[in-house]
């Protein structure tokens, strides 16, 4: 009987044992395969940037796939590195599991590269194209201070730097901050001069203001009795601060017949208004021309912007020698989207021979919001 009793005992202590470690053991599995996980499930990265994925407590060889290496490429050890905007997914696959992390591909940019604004005015500069935090600094407070919002003060006259931080990236817009705009005193710094043609006068107005203006106002054609012939309206030029914008006005012309009309003189009546709400479309525009047959220039202009533009007109003035023998003055382009390309067509007369051109674009500004 005794030997019947150590015998249950020692078999209900080993089967406990066995139990135990049982127990003991797929506790331990179960917290080993747990404890296997990526680094980070989702990362957003700008373009260009690189990040080390890493899967935690795996154990052997680790495989790496991207699901669209055009978006985010990955390299055997888990480097991924951002190429153009858009999502993918990476895979790890360990020991037969799989573990995913989400990547976003952004492409940041700033509102502004350049602002014009008065001593005690505000504007405002954004980041768009991202969804990460973006942290703002002036480089001179002391000339204009940026809030965490993008709001933008004007402290004093002079320059400052505002740097926008997205994701260790930095994207920077000059401030430019002026003394109050004064009517007068800019439309005396206006001045302008004139080449004639048969057909056309060809003026260049200069802005020699310390800030951006619009020039509006006439020219009107005389005779010497005082009478007035003709006259052109002239319609929001747009002159950055110490520039020049060339513009080809058409001389008085019978509209039944096409001939001239006779005059004497002519003069100019000009208003200014401060452009500091504006900038130039030729920023954003890339310009191509290439000759084509005898008498016309395909000119191509590329809108670079994501925005669409319009209101810009195309002029291109033909030289014969270094001498200004005809201009066209025709084209106009009311509209072109973000990204779009379109072709124009300069003609020179048909009996005009030239052997060179130059390509200039007016009523090239947009309204800043």
């Amino acid at each position: 009987m005794k030997n019947l009793r150590k015998i249950l005992l020692t078999t209900f202590l080993s089967l406990t044992i066995l139990f135990a470690f049982s127990l003991s053991n797929a506790y331990s599995t179960t917290v080993n395969a747990a404890t296997v996980k990526m680094n980070v499930k989702n990362q957003t990265l700008i373009k260009g940037q690189t990040y080390k994925l890493r899967l935690k407590g795996s154990t052997g060889k680790v495989k790496w796939k991207s699901s669209n290496k055009s978006i985010v490429s990955v390299n055997k050890s888990g480097k991924i590195t951002a190429k153009k905007r858009g999502s993918a997914t990476i895979t790890a696959t360990n020991k037969g599991k799989t573990y995913k992390c989400k990547i976003k591909v952004e492409t940041p940019r700033i509102s502004e590269k350049n602002i014009y604004i008065e001593i005690g005015e505000s504007d405002y500069v954004y980041m768009y194209g991202t969804t990460l935090p973006v942290k703002w600094k002036s480089s001179n407070t002391k000339i204009a201070t940026i809030d965490s919002d993008g709001y933008v003060t004007a402290i004093s006259k002079g320059t400052t730097t505002l740097t926008a931080k997205v994701n260790k990236k930095k994207y920077s817009c000059k401030v430019t901050v002026y003394d109050k705009f004064i009517r007068n005193d800019a439309l005396q710094k206006v001045s302008h001069s004139e080449t004639e043609t048969p057909k056309y006068i060809i003026t260049d107005f200069k802005n020699d203001y310390d800030q951006k203006i619009l020039l509006s106002g006439k020219i009107i054609y005389y005779l010497n009795s005082g009478e007035i012939v003709d006259y052109e309206n002239i319609y929001s030029i747009f002159l950055d601060q110490k520039s020049v914008k060339k513009y080809a006005f058409d001389k008085p012309y019978d509209s039944n017949s096409g001939n001239l009309v006779h005059y004497d003189y002519y003069d100019f009546i000009l208003n200014v208004s401060s452009g500091k709400d504006y900038a130039s479309i030729s920023d954003y525009l890339k310009v191509k021309s290439n000759r084509s047959g005898a008498h016309n220039v395909i000119v191509s202009i590329s809108n670079t912007s994501s925005e669409p533009i319009d209101g810009m007109s195309i002029l291109c003035i033909f030289y014969l020698n270094g001498q200004i023998v005809d201009v066209d003055n025709e084209n106009y382009a009311d509209w072109m989207g973000g990204g779009s390309t379109e072709l124009f067509t300069c003609e020179a007369g048909e009996s005009i021979l030239f052997n060179s051109y130059e390509i200039y674009l007016t009523n090239d500004c947009y309204e800043i919001y």
